[in-house]
C-alpha cells in the first residue's frame, strides 16, 4: 500500500507530537517524580499540540515494577538509580506516534563496575549463532 502525500504529512505530525510529549517526559524525570506524574506531563503536551487520543496504554513504569514489564502507570514515587520505562505515543487525525524507551534515573553516564556489567550481559547477545545442520535425524546430534 503506498501513502498520499497527506497521509506521509499525518504521521509526520503524529510523530512530532509523540517527539515533544517525550521530551516533556524527559524534562521532568527525575528521582521524586511519581510515575502517574511524569505520563500526565507527557499527556499534557500531546493534548496542547493537538492530538485526539493516546495510544491504547500509555506506561510509564520504574524500579520494581520493569521486571517483569508491568505494562501499567501507578503512583510510586522514583528513585535515584531506578530503571524506568516509557511507552507512550499521540494520535493526529487517526495516525498515531510511538515511542518506547529506557532510562536510569537520576543517572547520567553509567558507573564503572555497572557498565561493565552491562557489557557482559549483553556482548553474548550480539554473537552470531554457531551453524547447525538441519536435519530429520534422530538420537544423534545434528550438529556435526
Amino acid at each position: 500500500m503506498i501513502k498520499t502525500q497527506d497521509e506521509i504529512e499525518c504521521q509526520k505530525i503524529a510523530t512530532m507530537i509523540t517527539k515533544a510529549g517525550f521530551q516533556a517526559f524527559l524534562d521532568h524525570l527525575k528521582p521524586g517524580a511519581k510515575e502517574c506524574e511524569l505520563l500526565a506531563v507527557a499527556w499534557q503536551k500531546f493534548t496542547e499540540l493537538g492530538s485526539e487520543w493516546s495510544q491504547c496504554a500509555n506506561i510509564v513504569c520504574s524500579g520494581p515494577y520493569t521486571a517483569p514489564y508491568r505494562r501499567f502507570t501507578s503512583d510510586r514515587a522514583i528513585r535515584e538509580g531506578d530503571m524506568v520505562i516509557v511507552d507512550i505515543g499521540a494520535c493526529f487525525n487517526g495516525y498515531w506516534g510511538d515511542f518506547t524507551r529506557t532510562y536510569v534515573a537520576g543517572m547520567f553516564g553509567l558507573p564503572k563496575n555497572r557498565s561493565s556489567c552491562i557489557r557482559r550481559v549483553t556482548t553474548p547477545c550480539s554473537m552470531p549463532a554457531p551453524r547447525r545442520r538441519c536435519g530429520r535425524r534422530t538420537g544423534t546430534s545434528a550438529n556435526t
